[in-house]
């Protein structure tokens, strides 16, 4: 009985234990089972697409527990992603939200595959893939101005392009004539292959090849596959040149305002 008796005496401190246990358990297990948040982004759409510009706007539906970078990631090819495509750099979020970036130096009359990207806990989430194709552009560009060299004993003319498109150039260069309206069957300075954005000059003739008594005409041109393409013209004497430098002209200033330089009227 007294064996009975100790075995009852004990059995409150068995179920006190049995509790700990049980809440201890039960803690652990909540803790272990509540769920973390995850990020949620959404790629918006392309607007204001232009032949090299286009702006991709996205969402930040759940910022998670903190993005540490997020932006827009874009590519010729299907499928983007920040280490083999263009990244745009937005900074760390801790809020959702929306965002539009600005993508630029885009290739004309090209597609392109673009969509969002956050980045948190080393971790990286992309967005729906979207696609959109650049407009075909058009080609901008004007005879800048005529500059006589007498040290070099030469003619210089100047261009300045700002816009190219899509157009699959094949040479450009300068054609003159004592006519109005030069062509390319007229003298001509001529360069195969594509010009560069911005100034483009050429030596087109020597002062010795030239009337210094008449007066020029002269056009830059531009050649594609289909067509050619003429700027304004303008209208040069070798014996009345005056001084002023070309518009767009970026080289050595000293060598401009030289009296070696006599620029004729131009693009002001």
């Amino acid at each position: 009985m007294r064996g009975i008796i100790h075995s009852y005496s004990s059995s409150p401190f068995i179920s006190i234990a049995i509790i700990l246990i049980l809440l201890i358990y039960s803690t652990y297990s909540c803790e272990k089972l509540e769920p973390k948040r995850i990020i949620a982004i959404k790629t918006g759409q392309a607007t204001e697409v232009m032949a090299t510009t286009a702006k991709v706007t996205g969402e930040i539906i759940d910022a998670g527990e903190g993005i540490d970078q997020h932006g827009i990631c874009w590519s010729i090819s299907p499928n983007p992603t920040t280490s083999n495509s263009s990244v745009s750099q937005l900074g760390p979020r801790n809020n959702g939200g929306n965002f539009t970036y600005k993508i630029q130096g885009l290739n004309p009359n090209t597609t392109y595959y673009a969509r969002v990207y956050a980045t948190g806990s080393s971790t990286t989430s992309y967005g729906n893939q979207i696609n959109f194709k650049t407009q075909f552009g058009s080609l901008q560009f004007y005879l800048d101005s005529v500059a006589i060299n007498t040290q070099w004993s030469s003619v210089f003319a100047y261009s300045y392009i700002s816009e190219l498109g899509a157009y699959n150039i094949q040479s450009f260069g300068f054609c003159w004539n004592t006519s109005r309206n030069p062509t390319i069957s007229d003298s001509k300075y001529e360069v195969f292959g594509t010009p560069n954005l911005g100034i483009n000059a050429g030596s087109i003739s020597s002062l010795s090849s030239l009337d210094s008594n008449s007066i020029y005409f002269i056009k830059a041109f531009i050649v594609d596959e289909i067509n050619i393409i003429y700027s304004n013209e303008i209208e040069f004497i070798l014996s009345c040149g005056y001084f002023r430098r070309p518009r767009h002209f970026t080289g050595a200033c000293t060598d401009c305002h030289s009296t070696d330089w006599l620029i004729s009227e131009g693009y002001y």
